[in-house]
C-alpha cells in the first residue's frame, strides 16, 4: 500500500553524508560550510528572542489541521504554500515574501566527492610507488651513463605508468599501452566504496563503462586513456 506523506522528512546532522550514491540522488541536500557557522552572539539572540516564542508555532499546526478537515482535497495539490497562505489570510495578515521561495539543489555534493576521488587517487599512486619502488634508473644511451632517481622526484605520470605496467594498483589494470580499466576495487582502496558509484564517475568524467577481463574474472570497469587520468591527477596540488 502506498501512503503519501503529509509532510517532508527533514534530517539534520553534523556527520558525513550517507555513503550511498543512489541514496544521495533521492535527497535534496543543503550543505552548510564552516564559514556559515552562527556566531555566539547570534546564537544567544536566537535562544532569547526566538526559542522562547516557538510555542506560538502550534497555532500554524492548528490552522493547517482545520483547513484539511474542512477540505481534504486541498492535499491533492501537494503544495504546503497554499495551506500557509490560508493561515495568514484567516488572521488578516499579508503573506511574507519567503513563502514562495524554493531551494534549488546544486551539484556541490557530487563535485566534492569527485574532488576527493582525485585527491585520494593521487595519494594512492604516490604511496604505492613509494612502497613498491625504491628507485628508478635512467640510462642515457648516448653518454653511456646511468642516473638513479629517488621516488619522490619521479613525476606522477611516470609513477602511474610504472605501477599499471607492473599491476601494482588494486582495481587498476592496463588495457593496452595507452588505456586503463578501473573497477570498483579501486573505490574500495580509496575508501569511497558506497559513497559514489563507479558508473557515476564514468558519466561525470566522460569515460567508457563496459565489461572488462581482469585476470580470470569479467567485471564492469571504467575505461579511459591513461593521459586523461594523468590530467586529473595533475589538476590537484
Amino acid at each position: 500500500m502506498e501512503i503519501p506523506a503529509l509532510a517532508p522528512l527533514i534530517l539534520t546532522s553534523n556527520r558525513f553524508l550517507p555513503r550511498d550514491d543512489a541514496l544521495l540522488r533521492r535527497f535534496k541536500i543543503v550543505t552548510f560550510s564552516y564559514g556559515e557557522k552562527i556566531p555566539p552572539e547570534k546564537q544567544k539572540e536566537f535562544r532569547e528572542k526566538v526559542e522562547t516564542r516557538l510555542g506560538v508555532l502550534s497555532e500554524i499546526g492548528k490552522c493547517v489541521a482545520k483547513s484539511v478537515i474542512e477540505n481534504p482535497n486541498i492535499l491533492d495539490k501537494l503544495d504546503g504554500g497554499i495551506l500557509l497562505e490560508k493561515c495568514y489570510e484567516s488572521v488578516g495578515l499579508e503573506k511574507p515574501a519567503w513563502l514562495n521561495l524554493e531551494y534549488t539543489e546544486t551539484s556541490e555534493v557530487h563535485e566534492s566527492i569527485l574532488e576527493e576521488f582525485v585527491e585520494r587517487f593521487k595519494k594512492y599512486v604516490n604511496d604505492s610507488f613509494a612502497r613498491y619502488v625504491s628507485r628508478i634508473i635512467e640510462v642515457d644511451a648516448d653518454l653511456g651513463s646511468t642516473t638513479m632517481i629517488a621516488p619522490d622526484k619521479v613525476e606522477i605520470e611516470k609513477k602511474l605508468r610504472i605501477l599499471v605496467e607492473k599491476n601494482l594498483l588494486a582495481g587498476v589494470r592496463s588495457i593496452n599501452n595507452e588505456r586503463i580499466a578501473m573497477t570498483s576495487s579501486l573505490l574500495r582502496e580509496l575508501g569511497l566504496e558506497g559513497r559514489i558509484a563507479l558508473k557515476s564517475l564514468v558519466e561525470m568524467f566522460g569515460w567508457e563503462y563496459r565489461l572488462v577481463r581482469i585476470g580470470d574474472k569479467v567485471l564492469m570497469g571504467a575505461i579511459t586513456e591513461i593521459d586523461k587520468v594523468v590530467e586529473l591527477l595533475t589538476s590537484v596540488s
